[in-house]
């Protein structure tokens, strides 16, 4: 299965399964993680660059509002290896996250979708979360 498949189905499921279960606030900001392993050759800026024009496209199109995506680079990890980074996608509710899935998995985006999947040698350990926002003391 595919790269931009797994993450979509990963994606679907973790919400369905969150969207069921207790939650702490239905307007709490929310963001998944996907652990990707980049291929050999291809570099973490060419992947930014590739998340970039998702971002560009979608918000030109009213999609995928309020959502942001940051990869994250291990320096500390159980898995080091050459090529590892973690997408971080973050967005105003659960339901807005989730909805990002339609967006990348549509024929709008299959360009980028495609571009990616060639950077990129898999994704894995979805996972979507509530953020919880832990205020300053001040």
């Amino acid at each position: 299965m595919k790269t931009a498949a797994r993450m979509g189905a990963a994606l679907a499921a973790t919400a369905t399964l969150c969207l069921v279960a207790a939650q702490p606030a239905s307007a709490a900001p929310a963001a998944d993680f996907f652990k990707c392993k980049l291929k050999d050759g291809a570099t973490l800026e060419q992947a930014a660059a590739v998340a970039a024009g998702v971002l560009k496209d979608a918000k030109a199109q009213n999609q995928m509002e309020g959502y942001s995506i940051r990869f994250l680079q291990p320096v500390y990890s159980g898995d080091t290896s050459n090529g590892v980074f973690y997408w971080v996608g973050a967005g105003p509710s659960i339901g807005s996250v989730a909805a990002t899935n339609d967006y990348w998995m549509s024929e709008a985006n299959k360009a980028h979708r495609e571009a990616f999947n060639a950077l990129v040698k898999s994704c894995s350990s979805a996972s979507l979360h509530y953020i919880i926002e832990v205020p300053d003391p001040e």
